[in-house]
């Protein structure tokens, strides 16, 4: 990105932590966080955040970019739920991609995501129990599935000793103010002009290393 961060880690993490924490002196009384966490990081239970490496800069792929991206949104919900703000993570199953989206992925993505598609969860499902968790009443548990259920904190995520150091990384390097960024232009080599997913390791700048 022109901040230097790894795409994924800036548009998953990075860009809800600056919009989350910028709203939060103005929530009001019943006002709710609701994040998107994703059911794969289930397939990857060894999968942690490296404190010095957050956006996964070193042996780079986009499954780990991607999946380490999900994991410190749920570090953070779970740390703005131990600060006392009404935050939860959907745990999202596979969702059905329509016909239009699916032909713009790589055609190794199409024969890996056609099978999936019979299983995926209806679009229209996912959104209502975004609405539900973000209307409704405030769920007791801080992660749940597509049903509104209960379900544990994968991958270490409620580990309030590593939860902290995410936080304190993206505060360093979110951008702040300083006037308007400029318009994305083409699609950098290696990327997919229809959706930015990056299709081999990052340029730029890494995150500034951990200190502490």
């Amino acid at each position: 990105t022109v901040d230097g961060i790894e795409e994924m880690f800036a548009v998953n993490h990075v860009a809800s932590f600056v919009l989350t924490t910028g709203l939060l002196e103005h929530m009001g009384d019943g006002a709710r966080v609701v994040v998107a966490g994703s059911k794969g990081l289930l397939a990857m239970p060894w999968l942690r955040l490296d404190p010095d490496d957050l956006d996964s800069r070193r042996r780079w792929s986009s499954t780990r970019a991607y999946y380490r991206s999900k994991l410190a949104q749920l570090l953070f919900v779970a740390e703005l739920r131990r600060r006392g703000v009404a935050a939860v993570a959907l745990r999202i199953p596979s969702v059905r991609l329509d016909d239009e989206r699916l032909a713009g992925y790589p055609r190794a993505m199409q024969i890996a995501y056609r099978p999936k598609q019979r299983m995926a969860a209806d679009p229209a499902d996912v959104a209502a129990c975004y609405v539900e968790l973000a209307t409704g009443p405030a769920p007791a548990e801080g992660h749940v599935d597509e049903r509104g259920r209960g379900v544990g904190w994968p991958n270490g995520a409620d580990d309030a000793d590593v939860a902290g150091g995410p936080w304190g990384r993206a505060e360093r390097v979110a951008p702040r103010g300083g006037g308007a960024r400029p318009p994305p232009g083409p699609a950098p080599p290696g990327r997919s002009a229809r959706d930015g997913r990056p299709r081999g390791p990052p340029a730029g700048p890494p995150l500034p290393p951990a200190t502490g």
